[in-house]
């Protein structure tokens, strides 16, 4: 064992010594960024170590990797460049950040027939309308989420249900080490967020109780019950993670406005939760826009959409690709709503005019429209007729 270790630390110390002298034009990243690399299929725990010694920390940086890139890299983390390109890192890193959808539909294709492989008498069924944020459980990151929805898996509770060979099921399902699931105790957190585990969740809490006295209260401000306010309506922070915050002492939009850099490495290890989950999702700044310490801007409000994407069924309406279209052509689309809809990943006539009753509803609140416009608008028929001319067109110029 001692050999191993040793063995593991000069392998990172020689890949430090690397990175120094090895040039990489995928951009620079610090620890501070980290991304769970290990949500890439291919990604084990000892290569994200060698990833991260070699100063690779974020799937933006991975999705930046050119052809001619993976052979050094692959040299310096002492890993065959050949798994690199046949797990298609570079693939999986462009669809999580958002960077290519084309692959991502095929993915959510193939997960949605392997589904009926999975035992849903016993772990329960559940429908998109009852899904809830699966990320408050550490280990599944926004795609991963993604996955399971798409392999109908949407509440705690069938997590919960998961028995051990449901888990290498499910894993073989969403293309996700079932190692993984294990090891970060999926079932065990959903468990204890479901209340099925409660020793679990009083073991948890005691935890951050006795840990709280590591945050800097002097500077954030001090709070209680009474002050409490309703810490959801920060995207990113679920019931259960409010739940970690106000056993913390954080109760506030006021105290998390007052959140340093180092303030975020040291609430996350306290509540055990991703420090690069609250700096990706910018706490503070929706924090200090709800304490109104600063003003909303337009990039504000896009963002604000890319987080409410989560509630469109992209199941029905499909993955945009490379395809875009002019959604101005649809009468009631001006400009902001039409950047609205991109930020919520809707860019062609073919996704509008698969707009049901619900998406159309969802859409209307997501992008904090009049009340039932998009329905009054009629913005689906005129997408098909949209869509269907274009297709037409297409066929003349023999395209």
């Amino acid at each position: 064992m001692a050999n191993e270790l040793n063995d593991k630390q000069a392998a990172l110390e020689r890949i430090k010594q690397k990175a120094k002298t090895i040039k990489l034009d995928i951009g620079k990243a610090s620890i501070k960024e980290k991304d769970d690399l290990q949500q890439i299929k291919g990604i084990g725990p000892f290569c994200e170590e060698k990833l991260n010694a070699l100063g690779i920390f974020t799937f933006r940086q991975i999705a930046n990797f050119k052809d001619e890139n993976i052979d050094p890299i692959g040299e310096a983390i002492e890993f065959p460049a050949g798994r690199i390109r046949g797990d298609e890192w570079v693939k999986q890193a462009r669809i999580i950040t958002g960077l290519e959808t084309d692959g991502k539909g095929e993915i959510i294709e193939r997960i949605k027939k392997g589904a009926s492989k999975i035992d849903f008498k016993r772990i329960g069924s559940a429908k998109f309308a009852d899904r809830i944020d699966l990320q408050e459980i550490n280990g599944i990151g926004p795609f991963c989420e993604e996955k399971l929805n798409a392999a109908g898996i949407y509440k705690f509770e069938q997590i919960a249900n998961f028995s051990d060979k449901d888990i290498d099921i499910i894993g073989e399902v969403i293309e996700f080490p079932a190692g993984r699931i294990r090891t970060d105790e999926w079932v065990k957190q959903a468990r204890i967020i479901t209340g099925l585990e409660k020793e679990g969740k009083k073991e948890v809490f005691a935890r951050i109780q006795s840990n709280s006295s590591k945050v800097n209260f002097k500077r954030i401000g001090k709070a209680t019950e009474k002050d409490k306010q309703d810490l959801k309506e920060i995207y990113g922070v679920g019931p259960y993670v409010e739940e970690k915050l106000n056993v913390m002492g954080v109760y506030t939009f006021k105290q998390i406005a007052q959140f340093s850099d180092d303030d975020i490495d040291t609430v996350a290890e306290v509540i055990e939760f991703p420090a690069a989950r609250i700096r990706n999702e910018k706490w503070i700044r929706q924090a200090r826009i709800k304490s109104g310490l600063e003003k909303e801007t337009k990039e504000d409000v896009i963002q604000r959409m890319r987080f409410k994407s989560k509630g469109i069924d992209f199941s029905v309406i499909g993955y945009a690709g490379k395809d875009r279209d002019d959604l101005k052509e649809i009468k009631g689309i001006g400009p902001f709503i039409e950047e609205k809809l991109h930020a919520l990943g809707i860019y062609t006539f073919e996704q509008v005019g698969k707009f049901n009753s619900d998406i159309e509803e969802r859409v209307n609140i997501a992008i904090e429209f009049f009340r039932g416009r998009v329905k009054r608008d009629q913005w689906s028929k005129q997408a098909k007729v949209l869509h269907k001319n274009k297709v037409k067109n297409a066929k003349k110029e023999g395209k």
